[in-house]
């Protein structure tokens, strides 16, 4: 696998997890595991994923609204994961091909395929559309 098809990856994983994250931090955005995390990790650090590991060994405690929304955050993360591995399949040599030098972050490498959307292969093209309509 290229470097850049890992960066990719890891970039994205990342963005993912932190965004998991930043929802459950009790001091960054009020929602339903505010109260839990509160509650049950008072002294544990936000930033770095230990926020949401002690939310989760405490799931038998966790308030309803806040299982469920958990529960929604992971399913949420492993569906946009599955959706970067497809991304990584159908478009990972065009990256190679049209985007080496481009910088990864703020959606450089989408705009990077668009430029080139007529010469890029026909599965990355189909990704590209399926994206859009989303």
């Amino acid at each position: 696998m290229s470097s850049i098809r890992k960066q990719m990856i890891a970039g994205s994983v990342v963005s993912a997890i932190v965004a998991l994250v930043a929802v459950t931090r009790a001091d960054a955005v009020p929602g339903p595991c505010s109260a839990d995390a509160q509650k049950l990790c008072p002294n544990v650090a936000t930033g770095g994923g230990q926020l949401m590991q002690c939310l989760n060994q405490h799931k038998s405690e966790l308030s309803p609204d806040c299982a469920k929304s958990l529960e929604r955050m992971k399913q949420q993360a492993a569906a946009h994961l599955g959706e970067i591995r497809e991304m990584r399949r159908a478009c990972g040599s065009d990256v190679n091909n049209f985007c080496k030098g481009v910088e990864l972050g703020g959606g450089r490498i989408l705009a990077c395929l668009k430029e080139h959307e007529s010469n890029l292969s026909p599965s990355c093209q189909a990704m590209l559309k399926k994206s859009a309509s989303h």
